[in-house]
């Protein structure tokens, strides 16, 4: 989905405004660096706990035994962290860049968590990620 696409997904959610953060893929399509599939969210404990009770949301435990929710298209957690990188949801938060009233992880946390990940499709996305910074890439 692109950057408009993405905004509708998210509006739909109806999501409190402040209790969230747009992590991922999806930070990557509001700047059009690239299309998403999914959008990942990370919450506020108080919302995760909320929308655990809902029924539109499927909870399950990721393979890292972290939990997560999703519905359609959004994948709710409460951290997306790793063992060699992490920070709170307040140090997200504070950090976030705001497109639309809806809060993304700034490019600079971002790569720093693609970094960490050491996956194929992170060192795609960080490639990506340091042209859109304006890095000179060799």
């Amino acid at each position: 989905m692109n950057s408009t696409q993405l905004i509708n997904e998210i509006d739909k959610l109806k999501l409190p405004i402040h209790e969230y953060i747009v992590v991922g893929g999806g930070a990557l399509a509001i700047r059009d660096i690239r299309e998403t599939s999914d959008i990942d969210i990370v919450v506020t404990p108080k919302l995760f706990e909320e929308l655990k009770n809902n029924p539109d949301w499927i909870y399950k435990v990721r393979p890292n035994g972290k939990p997560k929710l999703y519905h359609h298209v959004a994948e709710i957690y409460l951290d997306v962290n790793t063992e060699s990188f992490s920070l709170s949801t307040s140090e997200l938060f504070e950090h976030a860049d705001i497109f639309h009233e809806v809060q993304f992880i700034d490019l600079h946390t971002l790569a720093k968590f693609k970094k960490h990940y050491g996956r194929e499709k992170d060192a795609q996305d960080l490639e990506l990620i340091y042209v859109a910074l304006g890095y000179i890439l060799d």
